[in-house]
């Protein structure tokens, strides 16, 4: 499932959106493809996108000082993540990563 109207009509924090909508939000849409265990973000990055699983898995994980990895969540397809974009203070440049 690679067209891009299709993965956002699939996905639940989408579902109340009319299709004009979804036929905007999908010409705006990159379509991109990972192949397992490449890092889709690096910590620290800021993630600037709302990502929508449109086949596959993505597990969220973090590496502890002792370089043990830590798997946090493990997302299915039509979840979602990045959903930081939506908050007011990372739409005011206030967002920051770390302490």
């Amino acid at each position: 499932m690679t067209d891009a109207y299709t993965v956002l009509r699939h996905c639940p924090l989408l579902a109340g959106f009319p299709d004009a909508a979804l036929h905007e939000a999908a010409r705006h849409a990159r379509v991109r493809s990972f192949q397992a265990n490449q890092p889709i973000y690096e910590k620290g990055e800021p993630q600037s996108n709302l990502c929508v699983i449109a086949e596959g898995l993505v597990r969220i994980s973090s590496v502890n000082a002792q370089g043990q990895e830590a798997v946090l969540i493990i997302f299915d397809s039509g979840t979602w993540f990045g959903d930081a974009v939506f908050s007011p203070r990372y739409r005011a440049g206030l967002w920051r990563h770390g302490p």
